[in-house]
């Protein structure tokens, strides 16, 4: 059986926790070359507030984005590294979808037109099927306060993955990747009007012996716990969860009603 203390260690390091941390400028050290297929480009990061966690000065920035010739008119893959002194210590990768563009190439059903994305992307075809119909319309038991039919439409962000390397979390690297790829995406031809994200945990990030060593109701309290930590973790960017469903969404308008919940005061499904 594990022990208490045990278990407290794993769980504190297997999700980042959220904190406050400050906010970046990102400057492009190379020019940045799009294709329709792969492009990547460095950038540098300035930091602008002192406030801790500080990431340490040396991290940069390696982006990629990637399309294939079915989905190049609406959808793209943004990849987003963090190295330092060329190890690389995190990295996000998101789905952007063009849902005006897809809508006037593809009337009649979204979520056949986005088949292609279970190329291995599984979380942003569950995105449409989980929380819109087929004609692309949040779903009428996902529409409840803050969220509304403002969801029908606009270009959205779909978060699959996002990893910081065990010793380098707490620095501040994770919202250095989470603002990297919005900006990538508000540069995109659309623009960015919502961010979703699932959230999760990595199960290798729990050591296999500590799992092990652990009861079946201890590895549901593990489970439960990490879930919690994840989610508090996303709220605390701002992401409020979308009906009673397991999605979280981030609105970029600032006046969104979505900005005024707390994260205490974020709904959570009924028990």
């Amino acid at each position: 059986m594990a022990s208490e203390a045990q278990l407290l260690h794993e769980l504190e390091h297997l999700t980042l926790l959220p904190y406050d941390a400050p906010k970046f400028q990102f400057e492009d050290t190379t020019p940045e070359k799009e294709n329709m297929h792969t492009s990547k480009c460095n950038a540098t990061i300035t930091p602008i507030s002192l406030c801790p966690p500080t990431p340490p000065p040396e991290i940069q920035l390696e982006y990629e984005v990637s399309t294939s010739p079915k989905l190049q008119h609406f959808s793209k893959k943004f990849n987003v590294w963090t190295t330092l002194n060329d190890t690389e210590v995190g990295q996000v990768r998101a789905r952007y979808i063009d849902r005006a563009r897809l809508k006037r190439l593809k009337p009649k059903s979204m979520s056949k037109s986005l088949q292609e994305l279970n190329d291995g992307d599984s979380d942003a075809l569950a995105f449409t099927q989980q929380l819109f119909n087929d004609n692309g319309t949040l779903q009428a038991n996902h529409m409840m306060y803050p969220w509304g039919k403002e969801l029908n439409k606009g270009t959205v962000l779909i978060l699959s993955y996002l990893m910081v390397e065990k010793e380098f979390r707490r620095q501040g690297i994770a919202r250095i990747l989470f603002n990297a790829v919005i900006k990538k995406a508000k540069n995109a031809k659309g623009g960015l009007q919502f961010m979703f994200v699932r959230p999760g945990a990595i199960p290798s990030d729990l050591d296999d012996a500590i799992l092990d060593s652990m009861s079946s109701e201890e590895q549901v309290d593990v489970a439960r716990r990490v879930y919690d930590n994840a989610v508090r973790f996303y709220r605390s960017f701002g992401f409020r969860r979308v009906g009673y469903s397991k999605w979280f969404c981030l609105a970029m308008d600032p006046m969104h009603l979505s900005h005024q919940i707390t994260p205490i005061d974020d709904r959570n499904p009924p028990k």
